[in-house]
């Protein structure tokens, strides 16, 4: 058995248990689960339990434990920290904690070995802290293989979701497992007893082992339903695993609210909220996030709850989606499979978000030379589309969400897109070419002087990711609501082959929150156009460093979570 520290609370630490269970009376998992469900169990909740042919590996996780809540030697700090006299540390850049034990990593860095951090496209140095002006390494702009992610709330009423979710991404994961690096399963859950929450995240570049992992997720029955910090349950899927890769898909399903929604300004440079290092990761990275909503008859809420705004705002800033099935949890499945099948290298090339569409909106769609296909994702009431004159009726409904896939061998169309009041759609293609954005202090992209991507201060920079780049691109900065015209940075040479970011744009003070960052070039075959979402976080008087706290979890093959 395997003991290790996880989860949040703010009482007594929680354990996790992997056990390797063996017995003549137990048959299967059901077995095991009729056992389980008819004890009491108050003091445990569990997570997952499946069959296994292997030995638990041997770690020493019980002496990490005691390691980290033993009293350290007065006058000890941590990685080179300074101790005052009255016994407080003074700690060195990127090292906080009270002994200065937690490496920080910057700009959605994550925590990887030897204190070092994984960064994102674009960053480089030990904790990503500089946006540097040098050579890039040919895989850190390679995007050919992705991480697939999957973030279930596993609460009782979850089960039957849980279930038909289980089968339908087993069986459509199948014919395409060859086209990811790794496998991402990641469950969580906040009962009724427990003041926070726990939740349990796993990495695999095994198929097979992915899929047993998945089939093995139990829903618990713990008596009573409340808002779940899906937010923050997201956060921990993409910040615990390292080896996570850049533009990955992340299928999100619960049945509530999420209850880590703030009603304060995600996008300042000090905001510390869920849905703000959320926002960060999932910008800096490339990633796009598809939540699916149900509801439970057992735990109603309010289909007004402001706090639904959190997974749209995330939808919008990540070229992702927000799905809203209501009491229909078997669609949730369904949706998965509609969205999942045309996910293939998607680029968005034409989006607005939350506009009025009571006058209807047309645009021009031309593929570049290496995209595939004319895909379309709509939301809101009563939206009609028209696709080069005729009129088109979705290829699936779920809710006022839709989706449109005629458009498989296309590669020109003129869309009109029309509503009765707020709408929003995204139109994409399948491709390998990106444009991966920056933004930097200097004229230069300067070593010393780095910013999030996400935050503009003055000059936007930008590299296509392509077999034969163009030598001309165009960067323009427009509205995700009303698709004007914020700025336009002009047109830029590739005037640096020796920089991972070689194309340099005039400079913008941008004051705009949210919107897209548009890139335009040229081949041999027309335009290709990529639109990428963006946010001009404000910045604070005393903006600090925030790091998220990392559990690292492990693989169980029956997961307990022990409060005592």
């Amino acid at each position: 058995m395997l003991c290790n520290e996880s989860g949040d609370s703010d009482k007594t630490p929680l354990l996790t248990f992997r056990a390797l269970l063996s017995s003549s009376k137990i048959d299967d998992r059901d077995s095991f689960i009729n056992i389980w469900e008819s004890k009491d169990t108050s003091d445990f909740l569990l997570f997952s339990v499946g069959p296994s042919t292997s030995i638990i590996e041997t770690e020493n996780k019980l002496h990490d434990f005691h390691v980290k809540y033993s009293s350290k030697a007065q006058g000890e700090c941590l990685n080179n920290g300074f101790m005052l006299p009255n016994n407080t540390c003074v700690c060195p850049p990127y090292f906080t904690q009270s002994d200065c034990s937690q490496m920080t990593c910057l700009n959605s860095g994550i925590q990887a070995t030897n204190f070092r951090c994984s960064c994102p496209p674009g960053y480089i140095g030990r904790f990503c802290e500089q946006m540097g002006c040098m050579a890039a390494f040919d895989s850190e702009f390679d995007f050919k293989k992705r991480s697939f992610v999957i973030v279930l709330n596993i609460i009782r009423d979850a089960s039957f979701m849980i279930t038909t979710v289980q089968s339908t991404v087993n069986n459509l994961l199948q014919s395409r497992a060859g086209h990811y690096n790794n496998f991402i399963l990641s469950t969580y859950y906040m009962n009724s007893q427990l003041s926070n929450y726990f939740s349990y995240t796993s990495i695999t570049t095994n198929f097979t082992v992915f899929q047993n992992q998945l089939s093995s997720v139990y829903a618990n029955k713990d008596g009573q339903n409340k808002k779940q910090p899906t937010l923050s349950a997201i956060n921990s899927a993409l910040t615990k695993q390292s080896q996570i890769t850049p533009k990955s898909d992340i299928y999100v399903f619960t049945l509530s609210p999420p209850s880590d929604y703030s009603t304060t300004d995600p996008y300042t440079e000090s905001s510390t909220s869920a849905e703000s290092i959320l926002s960060r990761t999932v910008i800096n990275w490339g990633h796009s996030v598809y939540t699916i909503l149900g509801q439970s008859a057992l735990s109603p809420f309010n289909e007004t709850d402001p706090a639904i705004n959190a997974f749209k705002n995330i939808a919008a800033i990540s070229n992702g989606e927000f799905i809203y099935v209501a009491s229909r949890t078997s669609d949730a499945a369904r949706a998965f499979q509609s969205i999942f099948a045309l996910n293939l290298y998607p680029e968005t090339v034409a989006s607005q978000r939350n506009f009025n569409c009571s006058t209807p909106v047309s645009v021009s769609i031309v593929n570049g030379a290496y995209d595939t296909g004319i895909f379309i994702y709509t939301s809101g009431i009563g939206i009609t589309v028209t696709y080069n004159g005729a009129a088109l009726t979705a290829n699936a409904t779920y809710g006022d969400f839709q989706v449109f896939n005629q458009g498989y061998s296309d590669s020109r169309a003129t869309i009109t897109i029309g509503g009765s009041t707020a709408c929003s759609y995204r139109i994409f293609t399948s491709s390998l070419e990106s444009v991966i954005p920056g933004f930097a202090a200097t004229t230069q992209v300067d070593i010393s002087k780095s910013y999030p991507s996400a935050y503009i201060p003055v000059f936007p920079v930008a590299r296509i990711v392509s077999s034969s780049p163009p030598n001309l691109l165009h960067f323009y900065a427009v509205s995700q609501s009303g698709d004007a015209l914020l700025a336009d940075g002009g047109e830029a040479q590739n005037a640096r082959s020796d920089c991972n970011f070689p194309f340099q744009f005039q400079s913008w003070n941008c004051s705009e929150r949210a919107f897209f960052s548009k890139f335009t070039y040229t081949e041999s075959s027309g335009t290709t156009t990529r639109m990428i979402p963006s946010v001009c976080f404000t910045p604070s008087k005393n903006d600090v460093i925030v790091k998220v706290d990392i559990i690292n979890p492990f693989q169980f093959i029956v997961i307990l979570l022990i409060s005592h």
